[in-house]
């Protein structure tokens, strides 16, 4: 995935498309970067989940992703999730690093989704190679999951014509190719 040729792009997109009707959500992890096929897939979303840990690293490479996507490509709603973290207030702490930082050199206002707390299960659905929420539907982690999730699904999309499959293989797909 990480080196896709504008041909895999579309073939990917049509096979999307083919199954956009089946899903309430789809939820496309570009991993970390801003790499082309991460801004090409971040630029298919309706909706854009930034996730950053209290890693300095991580904090840098949000930053980043989230200047590109505001100064290159005009997105202006951009949600965080903060992860690993072990307390809610840890969440707010990095999170509010990332929003000061986002305010001060770019005039953006970032919107906090919410934080998934550190937790070893995860690491054993991994290893089990299973869904965590399936696996361990107690655990901390699941719980903030579940919690996310519901945030997402009562909340409307506030701009439908940006993202989206249909919109986005048609203009951008299209545009590489010409």
């Amino acid at each position: 995935m990480a080196s896709l040729t504008t041909d895999n792009k579309r073939v990917l997109l049509q096979e999307l498309e083919a199954i956009d009707h089946v899903f309430d959500y789809m939820l496309i992890d570009t991993g970390a970067g801003i790499a082309s096929n991460v801004m090409y897939f971040n630029m298919a979303a309706q909706e854009i989940i930034v996730v950053v840990t209290p890693e300095p690293t991580s904090l840098t490479d949000a930053y980043a992703m989230i200047k590109i996507l505001y100064q290159t490509h005009r997105e202006k709603r951009i949600m965080v999730l903060v992860n690993m973290v072990r307390s809610p207030y840890e969440a707010r702490d990095v999170f509010t690093k990332l929003s000061k930082a986002s305010e001060h050199f770019l005039n953006l206002t970032i919107e906090y989704l919410g934080y998934v707390l550190y937790d070893e299960r995860v690491t054993e659905a991994v290893r089990r190679q299973g869904a965590l929420v399936e696996l361990y539907p107690h655990s901390q982690a699941s719980k903030c999951l579940f919690t996310i999730a519901e945030k997402i699904c009562h909340e409307q999309p506030v701009n439908f014509n940006s993202g989206s499959i249909k919109f986005f293989s048609k203009a951008i797909v299209e545009r590489d190719h010409g």
